[in-house]
């Protein structure tokens, strides 16, 4: 049978002792067994082999592992040669893996599988087929030029318009599948087309590279809007319709401008606004903020004005919130996510007209929409019109539930002026006296500071989390954090060394991880997963688990998990080799003056090494080059 984790398999079925008898001869001493180092020359033993936790340690140059790098070390073998070895000594059967070049050419096979359906669309729209479509779109404004520009198409109202047509041009059912073009049949016996009778969007990324499509009905078929299934090019949530031509313009404007729907953000750029993008219909998520982010912090939100509409506005408000900010952020007994203080963007809210979209407002009166956008409102003025407007004046209870929700917005403002400005906006429309307003929101404060503060989710639960799945939580978290976050994990530390990683998988990942960002070849996390044998590949999809759900990382929280996760590795390095140098010298009494003298002076001198890790805090850690003893 083929292992799913044959490291941990090979580890359970070759002892330490055996591995390493064959190339240094042992002698036991107490519960350690001791010989000359095979990696520096000696004439008195130091070298200790601990066979309780099948690990080595060289007390004189240093020297410390597991089965996996003694064999790397001594046999001069890279980690999948070593793999291979110690798999046929220990019987355990290894999975084939395709290189890391031939998972790129099957990512780039998979676009390639998307820009030949797109091409299908294209054509179909202009067929007579396609005339419904066609008289739709320039119907709602859509002009000729920009059917070509955005590459719109129609999709046959077929099973297998488009997998047949692809079939002929080479493309196998199974890839189909992959890029959530095709379904397949419930009794397994075939496939057939996703998108019937619709007219189809293509969705790019910033780069332009084509990853799923969304497709639009035209009768009563449900559901109105269909998008590509989850695939390994496609997620709804991390994807922004028409970021592709925005990204320019959002970057030269200094500001972005999030609608809804598809036609809302192609009626924009048709009228030459931009910098425009689409949240595909969808609540913002903190994916899709995080690629605005990367271009501007400034952003403004035009949502439909209907009750829906202003729904995912506030959601969206929550999301864009919490990834804008440079704070932690702490949920509240209302379920909401808000910031501890400042926001590091500039949020604004266009309220459209009642009865109107972006796509209509942008189509009957441009100058209009221009406007609204100037005139788009501060986040905390919004949310003060939101809570205020329909509130009955003549309700003390329907006032004072009012002003409640909104103190603590208003205990987020840092600006003691703005704060005040809003208390008096507050008092004017609800008439309450601002002094009130004012002790209720110093008792608010109150409140939250006497709160006790948690220890941040991240560091805490998903370690705890991983330690219940037997996992080695420093190491797999330190993984997910750089696998997980490219954009917002900056520099990453002069001295982080894939040695330190405590498991053979996870020394094997960093070390790779680190020398292809060195050499500017990191293509991406799915082509790499692609190329990782079935260990490492499993050890990463185990780790990529660890990433925190609900809590939007930002660039300063992602740098604080991995210097507080690097300190950590640290940390139980020094540890691991203070006991192990305790246990070498209580099993040392036997051995000369010299020998004990050398072992409680390493003692020491981890000790001292160890101090300032155990008392650091994360806010004294500098980065990217943290001043880190040990290791």
């Amino acid at each position: 049978m083929i292992s799913r984790n044959p490291v941990e398999d090979i580890k359970d079925r070759l002892g330490i002792v055996d591995i390493v008898g064959r190339r240094v001869e042992l002698r036991k001493a107490g519960r350690t067994l001791k010989g000359l180092c095979p990696f520096h020359s000696e004439k008195t033993p130091s070298f200790n082999v601990f066979p309780e936790n099948n690990s080595y340690h060289c007390f004189g140059c240093g020297a410390h592992g597991d089965i996996f790098s003694f064999v790397m070390r001594t046999e001069n073998l890279e980690f999948a040669e070593a793999l291979k070895t110690l798999a046929r000594q220990a019987g355990v059967e290894l999975p084939s893996r395709p290189s890391q070049k031939q998972a790129a050419e099957r990512h780039a096979r998979l676009l390639e599988i998307n820009e030949m359906a797109a091409e299908f669309f294209q054509m179909r729209l202009r067929n007579p087929s396609g005339k419904p479509a066609l008289e739709y779109l320039y119907g709602r404004g859509i002009s000729s030029d920009s059917i070509d520009s955005f590459q719109l198409g129609w999709s046959p109202d077929s099973w297998d318009g488009l997998s047949g047509h692809l079939s002929q041009r080479g493309v196998n059912e199974p890839d189909l599948v992959i890029v959530g073009l095709v379904s397949q049949r419930e009794n397994d016996s075939g496939v057939y087309d996703r998108f019937r009778g619709r007219i189809i969007f293509p969705i790019r990324d910033e780069q332009g590279r084509l990853l799923g499509f969304g497709g639009r009905s035209l009768g009563d078929q449900q559901p109105k809007y269909l998008n590509s299934s989850d695939s390994p090019l496609f997620s709804k949530g991390a994807c922004l319709y028409l970021i592709e031509k925005a990204r320019q313009p959002i970057r030269s404007l200094d500001q972005a401008v999030i609608v809804e729907g598809y036609m809302d953000a192609l009626m924009a750029h048709q009228y030459g606004e931009r910098n425009v993008v689409a949240s595909l219909g969808t609540a913002l998520t903190d994916r899709q903020l995080g690629i605005i982010k990367r271009l501007t912090r400034n952003v403004t939100l035009a949502l439909d004005a209907d009750t829906a509409g202003a729904l995912a506005t506030l959601r969206g408000l929550e999301t864009a919130r919490e990834v804008f900010s440079e704070e932690k952020v702490v949920p509240t007994p209302r379920g909401l996510v808000r910031l501890e203080r400042r926001l590091d963007a500039n949020i604004e809210i266009v309220s459209l007209p009642a009865g109107t979209d972006p796509d209509d407002l942008i189509r009957q009166d441009i100058e209009q929409w221009r406007e609204l956008l100037r005139q788009a409102k501060p986040i905390v003025d919004f949310y003060i019109e939101r809570e205020l407007a329909g509130v009955d004046l003549t309700s003390s209870k329907a006032v004072s539930e009012a002003i409640r929700n909104l103190l603590p917005v208003l205990a987020e403002v840092p600006d003691r002026f703005q704060q005040e400005r809003y208390i008096q906006v507050i008092a004017q429309r609800t008439r309450m006296p601002e002094q009130l307003i004012r002790s209720e929101l110093v008792k608010t404060n109150v409140r939250d500071s006497a709160r006790p503060k948690r220890p941040a989710a991240p560091e805490v639960d998903l370690m705890v989390e991983a330690g219940r799945r037997g996992s080695r939580p420093s190491d797999a978290y330190l993984l997910c954090m750089l696998l997980s976050y490219p954009e917002e994990r900056g520099e990453l530390p002069d001295d982080l060394d894939s040695s330190e990683m405590e498991s053979p998988a996870a020394r094997e990942l960093l070390r790779r991880f680190l020398d292809l960002m060195a050499t500017n070849e990191w293509a991406g996390l799915g082509p790499w997963l692609e190329s990782l044998e079935e260990p490492l590949r499993a050890f990463v999809e185990e780790a990529l688990r660890l990433a925190p759900e609900g809590v939007v990382m930002s660039e300063s929280m992602v740098r604080e998990e991995l210097t507080k996760t690097l300190r950590e590795v640290r940390r139980r390095n020094l540890r691991r080799e203070i006991d192990q140098v305790k246990l070498a010298l209580a099993d040392a009494e036997s051995a000369g003056e010299d020998e004990r003298r050398v072992l409680a002076s390493r003692v020491e001198a981890l000790l001292s090494s160890l101090q300032p890790l155990e008392n650091a805090s994360s806010e004294a850690v500098a980065w990217p080059n943290p001043s880190l003893g040990g290791g």
